[in-house]
């Protein structure tokens, strides 16, 4: 049989733009799932749990691009590390503020939900980004408001090491070093991190564990700039495997759960990433139709505020307005009550996610010009522009 009748073949361009709209759409994609898992627990949407993993994926294809690119460029490691801070500090350290200074400050301790003790006393972990740590050590919380920033941790820390690794790694030792790192990752997830006494939810929270998603991104982003004709002709033959193993893993533990299903996270992953190469090729397919629609790429624009925001409102509402337990993350209400609570929470969030962007997050963002990255080709070329007379410019 041939699995082109069934799975497009891949044609990659050959050269990425520096805008990818498909990429957006992609983040679109992957916040649209987390908000169906936390918003909407209904048994249909138990897998929305593997957003995150898309999420990991693609900051591993983005960031790891951007570091091969930039390897011999004046200020490589300042000029990435200050864009990332840039990025993500100025929304995260809003939140800690208002959640850990202001409003104990203005005494509304209350609006912040039930148990939320937990978070003061280890308010510490959040301000250094080890809260995924905390969470492997301690366990989930019972108030859920800030259980989802494990993720936010993980990438923090990625982003910290992941730079230092390719500046001193020769070209020639990438694949070799990236997939016994993904290996590590395996073992630990399954067995090596039982040795650190770490808590039950380790598996799934631990940066050490969750690493392979990554570095599963940065292996497409490596081969799409150096050895692209692998993916072309390797990519349907994944995909089709890494589905299946997927589905077959699933029936095979009989869950959805992601404290269950941490054999086959790799699996999840390396799907992800055949989805992010269907997204780049030139001939259109599905994921090129898909990813590139104006709403998912609307989601994907303002993907990073309502991730961060969406669970916090999540907790505060169905406390405070619709007086419900939401032990586990599930609320004690019905079908009903829940559609309207998450419809609720998924238009406050975009909303204030809106808001955000435009009047806090875009000023910082205009700043990261100052900062870009250039490889060395890329400054030769700015000086000989520089020198060019007003009309040719």
């Amino acid at each position: 049989m041939n699995i082109s009748m069934w799975i497009p073949n891949v044609r990659l361009p050959e050269r990425l733009p520096s805008h990818i709209p498909a990429l957006d759409g992609l983040r679109g994609m992957a916040i649209l799932l987390v908000l169906l898992y936390h918003c909407f627990p209904f048994l249909i949407t138990r897998l929305g749990w593997v957003g995150v993993d898309l999420f990991f994926v693609l900051s591993g294809f983005l960031i790891t691009g951007i570091l091969l690119d930039t390897k011999y460029s004046k200020g490589y490691y300042k000029n990435f590390i200050v864009r990332r801070v840039l990025r993500i500090f100025p929304l995260y350290y809003l939140v800690l503020c208002i959640l850990f200074i202001f409003i104990p400050l203005v005494g509304l301790e209350k609006i912040r939900g039930q148990n939320f003790i937990f978070y003061s006393h280890h308010q510490q972990w959040f301000w250094l980004y080890m809260q995924n740590w905390l969470f492997s050590i301690k366990g989930f919380p019972e108030n859920h408001s800030l259980v989802h920033f494990w993720s936010l941790a993980v990438e923090e820390q990625f982003y910290i090491f992941w730079p230092i690794i390719i500046y001193i790694l020769p070209r020639r030792f990438f694949l070799l070093v990236t997939t016994s790192l993904i290996i590590f990752s395996i073992l630990f997830r399954l067995k090596l991190g039982q040795f650190w006494s770490l808590n039950y939810t380790y598996p799934y929270l631990s940066t050490l564990s969750r690493m392979d998603a990554l570095l599963v991104g940065g292996i497409i982003a490596y081969l799409i700039r150096y050895q692209k004709s692998i993916l072309e002709k390797t990519i349907p033959f994944i995909m089709v495997l890494a589905v299946c193993g997927s589905i077959m893993g699933i029936f095979i533990i009989k869950s959805a759960s992601f404290l269950r299903l941490y054999p086959i996270y790799t699996l999840f992953d390396i799907s992800f990433a055949c989805m992010l190469v269907y997204s780049l090729t030139i001939k259109k397919n599905l994921c090129t139709i898909v990813f590139q629609s104006s709403a998912l790429q609307f989601l994907g624009k303002y993907s990073y505020g309502i991730y961060v925001y969406h669970y916090i409102l999540y907790e505060m509402v169905a406390m405070h307005f619709f007086k419900v337990n939401t032990t586990n993350g599930i609320p004690e209400i019905n079908y009903i009550q829940i559609l309207i609570l998450g419809i609720c929470i998924v238009l406050i969030s975009i909303g204030i996610s809106w808001i955000s962007y435009r009047f806090w997050e875009k000023p910082f963002l205009g700043m990261k010009k100052y900062f870009y990255p250039t490889s060395p080709s890329q400054q030769h070329m700015r000086k000989k522009l520089l020198i060019l007379p007003k009309t040719a410019k």
